[in-house]
């Protein structure tokens, strides 16, 4: 394979991509961002507020990141306190209320009442029914009155913001409150009617009477969701820029204890660059690698194992060939000899279905292997290493495992799991909130606090400050009633980030740091529990889970097309580069984050159908005009073009619809990229009149390509050639005997003139 062949390889599927759909389109769906200004940390802005706590500072109408909550066709009102929730002994209270209009009509200027409950939330029944919104309208006790404030009208379609700050004197705390959660609220009036309730919690920050609740928090280092096999070189470049999002993941983690989960196709999209890798990316890469954070890593791109095993994976997902990847005009450096495989990946071929092709052990990387020693090329296992500190750990969406599939994941080398509560039922009651590390149908796991992961998730993908104290003090408030619950018995618990990257990863970094800044919660490594030293571990059991049926057909359908494209991939000179890049392709649309957007993985997975389709008719006959067949064996020329960046080798079928012509076998056709061949079919003319026949495209291994169907219509004159030849036989012999009578005439002529003297000439002129 000739180099300029390889590099267009790697351009093969976005070639296709960009005449199959709109650019507009196929951006959309491959990239969510890549670098953005970095923003300020939420937690150490200062809130807004006028100076007199009766006064509010309405803001201008705008469209918050609250609006996608609010309610269609209603007026919602959204309460978040400052500072992330936490409030210290002699701390003003900072309040903001957000009223989003989604009426047509415009809601009319108001009154905001704000309020702190009485007493302190003690249990996470207790929270969960404050925090739950009653209807518009109940005249239920809200607590002590703390401030009111003007609320103007507020457009429809828009929303607006009201900033309170309540003095430290104002609050009905005294010296000695005691440290917890606390639940505060507003309602929104106009003409003396509620209009809308919000609350939110807060926690009073006194010296607690009780030991810290530890508190690991998983955090996926994955790139926006994309289509893409590997990240190119202009991706990554800005990615790991001075503000790009990976680059701002890394600061927002550095220095806590958060653990990382790692999408391979990071490092295996760095390194498979080798000296063309952006040097920003390398050095985010060193970066990474020298952080102390434990960490494990995700499958390639991240993708869903427990879908694809409901949609009938039978091995974990992995990349079939890299050659797709790789430039041979560069050198690519192999992992550090300390780094250990992140997945495993092989050349071959699922068994059943194209989602895999590993044992899922992980390997170390042989420390004399580099790239460009006798031509040899590193490997997947070399080009994605990575010194995870936690190896073989699947985790599935949440509330996505069936029973019974904790066992698939285990023969998929899996030994640990990361489950969200939802997804279990523990065999004993808990008087309390459970610790994480749990035995899972007899497997190790930490699952994730279910309320609690969702706070963090939220804080995290925030777009607003206002939306991220409201998560932030949710978060706060939870962990500081997990530590009341049982003082001096802190239980180690888990929660997780939100598998999509991070729009600000700069609001995640501040979440970290609250959290771990509390007094009663502190962030700590994760530990899994041994199956082997089981006392006082907790149990249970899968229950419920798994993906809904849609999604599962989806991705059926998915792996039904890669199938069908593998099966016409030997027209290429290197199939195996085709299809490699193919299942990157399959696996990152496949990705987590993506499969949790509806939408964008819809237009995903429809782009890789596509992408499929228009691959195998991109190969196809070309259009012809009636063909006239004169003569009983001839040569019939059918044109075929190759749109493809890539030379292809087909086999060209003719097939006859009646019995008027015979086709020979299929004739063999090389057209190079971007051109058009001829092949000329063997054709026996039987009888005359009118027929078609359909020219049938097989790869060489003769799998029937399933482009658009080309018909030839054919005018056949099978005696043609016999009347010629009688025709052409007897104007030979009519020639003939032209040509002998002219002869014998002529010499009858001279003859005559010979017996004819002179003397008789004369005599007979006188």
């Amino acid at each position: 394979m000739d180099q300029a062949a390889r590099r267009s390889a790697s351009r093969f599927l976005r070639v296709i991509a960009r005449h199959l759909v709109p650019a507009a389109v196929l951006a959309s769906v491959a990239f969510g961002g890549l670098a953005a200004p970095a923003a300020a940390d939420p937690a150490a802005q200062s809130t807004p507020a006028p100076s007199d706590a009766a006064l509010a500072s309405p803001a201008s109408p705008a469209t918050t990141g609250f609006t996608e909550q609010a309610s269609d066709g209603a007026v919602t009102v959204f309460l978040a306190p400052g500072s992330g929730g936490t409030l210290a002994p002699g701390q003003d209270l900072d309040l903001e209320l957000v009223v989003v209009n989604r009426t047509g009509d415009a809601s009319p200027a108001g009154t905001a009442v704000f309020s702190l409950a009485t007493g302190t939330i003690d249990s996470r029944a207790a929270l969960d029914a404050w925090m739950s919104q009653p209807a518009t309208g109940a005249d239920d006790d809200l607590g002590t009155q703390l401030a009111s404030a003007d609320v103007p009208e507020v457009a429809a379609g828009t929303s607006t913001t009201v900033y309170v700050t309540v003095p430290a004197g104002s609050l009905p705390l005294g010296a000695d409150a005691e440290f917890g959660p606390r639940g505060v609220a507003a309602r929104y009036l106009h003409s003396g009617s509620e209009q809308g309730q919000a609350r939110a919690s807060i926690v009073y920050a006194a010296t607690p009477d009780a030991l810290p609740t530890p508190l690991s928090i998983i955090v996926p280092i994955v790139p926006p969701e994309s289509t893409a096999a590997v990240l190119s070189e202009e991706t990554l470049e800005a990615l790991t820029a001075p503000t790009g999002r990976l680059t701002r993941l890394l600061d927002a983690v550095d220095g806590t204890a958060a653990v990382l989960a790692i999408d391979p196709r990071i490092v295996f999209s760095i390194r498979a660059l080798g000296d063309a890798a952006p040097p920003s990316a390398e050095r985010w890469l060193e970066r990474l690698t020298e952080l102390p954070n434990d960490s494990f890593a995700l499958p390639y791109a991240d993708a869903d194992e427990g879908l694809m095993m409901q949609a009938g994976a039978t091995t974990p997902p992995a990349l079939s060939d890299i050659g797709f990847a790789l430039d041979p005009s560069r050198t690519t450096p192999t992992a550090s000899p300390t780094s250990t495989a992140s997945t495993t990946a092989t050349d071959e071929t699922p068994s059943t279905t194209p989602s895999g092709g590993g044992d899922g052990e992980s390997g170390s990387p042989d420390p004399s292997a580099t790239a460009g020693d006798d031509d040899e090329t590193p490997d997947y296992e070399e080009l994605a290493a990575f010194p995870y500190t936690i190896e073989n750990v699947a985790w599935p969406a949440a509330a996505t495992l069936a029973p019974g599939q904790a066992s698939v994941l285990a023969d998929w080398g899996a030994k640990h799991l990361v489950l969200d509560a939802s997804n279990i039922e523990l065999y004993a009651d808990a008087n309390a909130t459970p610790p994480a590390a749990t035995l899972v149908d007899g497997w190790s796991a930490l699952v994730a606090d279910t309320r609690l992961s969702s706070a963090v998730a939220d804080a995290a993908a925030s777009d607003t400050d206002a939306e991220w104290n409201a998560a932030t003090s949710l978060a706060s408030s939870i962990l500081a009633v997990v530590a009341r619950e049982l003082p001096y018995e802190p239980r180690h618990l888990l929660a997780t980030v939100g598998r999509s990257a991070l729009d600000d990863p700069g609001r995640l970094g501040a979440l970290l740091r609250t959290l771990d800044g509390n007094a009663w919660s502190d962030l700590e490594t994760a530990s899994f529990p041994s199956t082997e030293e089981a006392d006082g571990t907790l149990t249970a059991t899968l229950v419920g889970g798994g993906h809904d049926q849609a999604a599962v057909d989806r991705t059926a359908a998915l792996f039904a097309s890669e199938q069908r494209a593998i099966g016409y991939s030997s027209i290429f000179d290197d199939p195996e580069r085709f299809t490699g890049e193919l299942r990157g392709t399959l696996l990152s649309t496949l990705s987590t984050g993506y499969v949790t957007r509806a939408e964008p993985w819809a237009s995903a997975c429809t782009l890789f159908t596509d992408l499929v389709d228009a691959t195998e008719a991109s190969v196809h006959v070309a259009d012809t005009s009636d063909i006239q067949l004169v003569g009983r064996q001839t040569d019939l020329p059918i044109f075929v073009t190759n749109d493809t960046e890539e030379r292809v080798t087909v086999q060209v079928d003719l097939r006859p619809v009646t019995g008027r012509i015979e086709a020979g076998e299929p004739v063999t056709l090389v057209i190079e990229p971007n051109s058009m061949a001829r092949a000329q079919v063997p054709v026996t003319a039987i009888t005359n009149g009118a027929t078609s026949a359909d020219v049938v495209l097989l790869t060489p291994e003769g799998t029937e390509l399933t482009g658009p169907a080309a018909t030839l219509n054919i005018n056949v004159q099978a005696e043609w050639e016999a009347v010629g030849m009688i025709v052409f036989s007897v104007g030979l012999v009519l020639l003939f005997v032209a040509g002998v009578v002219r002869t014998v005439r002529k010499r009858r002529r001279e003859r005559v003139g010979a017996s004819t003297g002179p003397d008789e000439v004369g005599t007979t002129e006188e």
